[in-house]
């Protein structure tokens, strides 16, 4: 018996039950090894599966794999913020960071963001497509990099330092048991390592921020409160021995850090995007995804940045400036 999981925008999933059980069918989506080394992929999968943190691998074929099938469901963005999940979330991503999964290398942020970049300019479009991605200023994107590594110089080492990371923490990748109906949940799994690599500590916390708007990408009402962030990031600290904790750096700065390393998530997802909505034949309006983020990038940027606007713009406004004529509302 053979039924299609439903969440992904980047694989396609089914469940294969038979006789001996339930298996998960994940077949890799069209091209996207342009942007991931699937070989990698499931080298990581197999650390993260023995070192008991991942779902078990049980096989791969030519264009995907076999794993485990596990009886839980995904997280809904609104639930990420809820103070019954935050703690088992920053605890599980914890014990992720926690671990060495060799080779030890990094930081990829820059190197991923730039490399989506060029994927992106490569990518030929026609007709509204093409008219939509010349109004996302590409040409912008190596020094809006400049700029966000200048904004690295001043983040604190804790938030700064190589771990082996997720990054893409988002609620679709974390799951709860079928089994808990209410109440504080005790553990969540973290699913999904196409991209995970070493990489600063702050992007899996910036990135996780920036997914509490969901798809809906609404970072003017969607984006955690302070309360939240502070909750998440001391629910992380507090799984840590008095030794790893951060010396001489108050929680104030750790959230502005956080906050600074979501602009950059805005960034690497926005560029993702552009290439999904070349090669992707999953149902999902990527280009218009695209400008949702790269307006998210503009919008915080104006906030998290250490130069602040003094006459911030709307989302809508930036995201307008994005879009063609004739297409000017989210």
């Amino acid at each position: 018996l053979v039924s299609h999981v439903s969440g992904g925008i980047t694989n396609v999933l089914h469940k294969v039950k038979g006789e001996a059980g339930e298996v998960l069918v994940r077949l890799y989506g069209e091209n996207t090894d342009m942007l991931i080394d699937r070989d990698e992929e499931n080298r990581i999968l197999a650390e993260l599966s023995k070192a008991g943190f991942a779902p078990g691998f049980l096989g791969k074929f030519e264009t995907g794999r076999l794993e485990e099938f596990l009886p839980y469901r995904p997280l809904q963005p609104a639930e990420m913020s809820h103070p019954d999940f935050i703690p088992a979330i920053s605890k599980e991503l914890l014990r992720l960071h926690s671990l060495s999964i060799p080779p030890v290398k990094g930081p990829g942020l820059i190197p991923a963001i730039m490399k989506f970049w060029r994927v992106a300019c490569s990518c030929e479009f026609s007709g509204r497509k093409a008219e939509e991605v010349g109004c996302l200023r590409l040409d912008e994107v190596p020094e809006e990099m400049k700029l966000f590594e200048a904004e690295l110089e001043a983040v604190s080492p804790f938030m700064r330092e190589v771990v082996f990371s997720h990054k893409d923490l988002l609620a679709g990748n974390i799951l709860v048991p079928l089994s808990h109906e209410s109440g504080v949940v005790e553990k969540v799994q973290i699913i999904d390592y196409e991209y995970s690599e070493w990489d600063f500590r702050g992007f899996d916390f910036g990135n996780h921020f920036a997914e509490h708007a969901g798809f809906d990408c609404d970072y003017e009402q969607a984006y955690p409160s302070h309360e939240t962030k502070k909750a998440f990031i001391e629910g992380y600290l507090n799984g840590m021995s008095p030794d790893q904790l951060p010396k001489d750096t108050p929680i104030e700065k750790l959230i502005s850090d956080a906050d600074l390393f979501a602009v950059a998530s805005h960034m690497y997802w926005g560029l993702w995007a552009i290439v999904q909505a070349r090669y992707s034949p999953i149902d999902f309006d990527f280009m218009n995804f695209a400008r949702q983020r790269l307006a998210g990038y503009h919008y915080h940027k104006q906030f998290f940045f250490s130069e602040k606007a003094e006459h911030p713009k709307t989302l809508s406004q930036i995201y307008s400036t994005l879009a063609p004529p004739s297409h000017t509302t989210e």
